[in-house]
């Protein structure tokens, strides 16, 4: 499997100019992978999803389809242009325009702007030049009834024979974690109604014969305590018989709320895989990112879905600028009691715009640079040096093969969202050979997840007992490529590739879809 899914929000923007009238085209692509030559047309308007991580990426790309079509108007949006779009027209002539917040009805009504050879001012939620003048127009409401967006445009998930659709059912989020982008979009928790989120996922399964679903909602419980909505949701999709797999995201303090009967309906309805947002095993740090929950929050959903058997994807934050020596053992701890060691490389990510980001500025936290690659000075001096010395072995690592460290992640972490999705294939089938052979295949998976995480957590934990030694610290570099060596992470990733090639030919021979796991 790529890693990859839809751009929903384009897939969205896609809709919605086609049920105006107007013609479009989309395309998804890695930057070495985009191919601007195969379109014959000559766009009028060329749109761009840019993300902090992207930006340089996506300026490459804007540069190569202003020589080809140097008439185009170029369109920015997404998180980036939320909260910078200002500056991106400022630091990039080729930029046309930047929609900031929620695009649907923005750009519906630029591009009729545009047909009629109209101004962009009084556009609301556009930003746009008046002469050498880069003018960001007022913002424009949240758009209140879900259920008028159409359903997203399907066409990447055709052009690459994708077998899990993106679906959005909600916008927004009622928690507050002060790191979140998706607030400088969302101020307020929107749902769509559960017949309209149902119909598109049954439209999906009958058109597309796609049976494996991520849903994107920030909290896939929102908005009741009552959860209500969500049995409602998971109730709809047990009485259709679709027959699906989904992931959702949730909040560790969903634990609090859910009940045996809530946790059985939803494994009924498909629920196969979860991703929540943990971040830290510390209250300090949880209430320094203003989380809801705290560490014993933490513990007992991770608890919970392992006892239904539902895979975990966690979120976590390892570094931060506040982060302790203390802090970063509680991690380490927690992280190899669940089996997510990799994740200790993790590092708070700061997005211009938001909470953490303002807060930082003020405590004078941020260092001068570019914002996307966390840019930030640590209040302990030990942990600064080794969260240095750890993106230096990671750095030593990717010597080797530039993307060990990301994919071993997946095989770490994401690999167990698809792992969840084929026992659900093996269940609905009742195929009781496939899942002999699934439940060998995981005592295998689990035996070289066992021995990478073993190493590393002895590793680690010895390192961190030289933290606060910045001579001893700094002696360790080449003590470290002998003791676990960057030769381990490769080989532990050629086991992993060795066991997702055995579950494909099995798939193969089975007569199972297969391309969900091919790379």
């Amino acid at each position: 499997m790529s890693g990859t899914m839809e751009e929903i929000g384009l897939s969205l923007l896609a809709a919605v100019l086609r049920q105006d009238g107007h013609e479009v085209r989309l395309m998804m692509n890695h930057e070495r992978e985009l191919d601007m030559g195969k379109i014959q047309e000559t766009p009028d308007l060329i749109g761009f999803t840019v993300y902090e991580v992207s930006k340089d990426s996506v300026y490459r790309s804007i540069a190569k389809a202003r020589e080809i079509w140097p008439s185009a108007v170029i369109c920015v949006g997404g998180v980036l242009a939320t909260s910078d779009g200002k500056q991106m027209l400022k630091e990039n002539d080729a930029i046309s325009y930047a929609i900031s917040g929620e695009g649907e009805e923005t750009l519906k009504e630029l591009v009729q702007h545009l047909e009629r050879g109209e101004s962009a001012a009084g556009i609301q939620g556009v930003i746009y030049r008046d002469g050498d003048i880069v003018v960001e127009n007022e913002p424009r409401p949240l758009i209140q009834d879900l259920d008028e967006i159409p359903f997203a445009a399907r066409d990447i998930l055709v052009e690459k024979k994708m077998k899990i659709a993106t679906i959005s059912g909600s916008r927004g989020c009622l928690a507050r974690c002060n790191y979140c982008a998706t607030q400088l979009f969302w101020s307020k928790w929107r749902g769509r109604s559960v017949g309209n989120v149902v119909d598109e996922l049954e439209m999906i399964v009958n058109r597309y014969q796609v049976r494996a679903f991520n849903f994107i909602d920030s909290s896939f419980e929102d908005p009741y305590n009552s959860l209500k909505r969500l049995t409602a949701l998971a109730e709809e999709i047990v009485r259709r018989k679709l027959s699906i797999a989904y992931f959702a995201d949730f909040r560790a303090e969903f634990q609090r709320k859910t009940s045996p009967e809530v946790m059985d309906l939803l494994k009924e309805s498909g629920l196969t895989g979860a991703c929540i947002g943990i971040e830290s095993a510390n209250d300090q740090d949880l209430v320094f990112y203003n989380k809801i929950a705290r560490a014993d929050d933490n513990r007992k959903i991770m608890d919970l879905f392992n006892g239904y058997g539902i895979w975990i994807s966690p979120g976590f934050i390892n570094f931060n600028p506040k982060t302790t020596i203390e802090g970063l053992h509680n991690n380490l701890e927690f992280l190899h009691q669940y089996g997510y060691d990799i994740k200790f490389f993790s590092k708070l990510a700061i997005f211009s715009g938001t909470v953490i980001y303002n807060q930082l500025s003020a405590e004078g936290l941020l260092t001068p640079g570019d914002k996307s690659n966390n840019q930030y000075r640590f209040v302990d001096p030990s942990v600064g040096r080794f969260s240095e010395f750890m993106q230096y072995f990671a750095g030593e690592v990717n010597r080797i093969n530039g993307r060990i460290m990301s994919n071993l992640d997946f095989y770490l972490d994401y690999f167990h969202l698809i792992l969840g999705y084929y026992r659900r294939l093996f269940e609905i089938r009742q195929d009781a050979a496939g899942l002999d052979f699934f439940a060998q295949y995981i005592q295998e998976y689990g035996a070289v997840k066992q021995l990478f995480n073993q190493s590393f957590y002895q590793w680690t934990s010895m390192l961190l007992k030289l933290a606060q030694d910045e001579v001893r610290l700094n002696g360790m570099r080449d003590w470290t490529l002998s003791r676990i060596t960057p030769q381990l992470f490769a080989d532990t990733l050629a086991d992993f590739e060795r066991l997702r090639l055995k579950l494909y030919q099995y798939l193969m021979r089975k007569g199972y879809e297969s391309s969900i796991i091919t790379f």
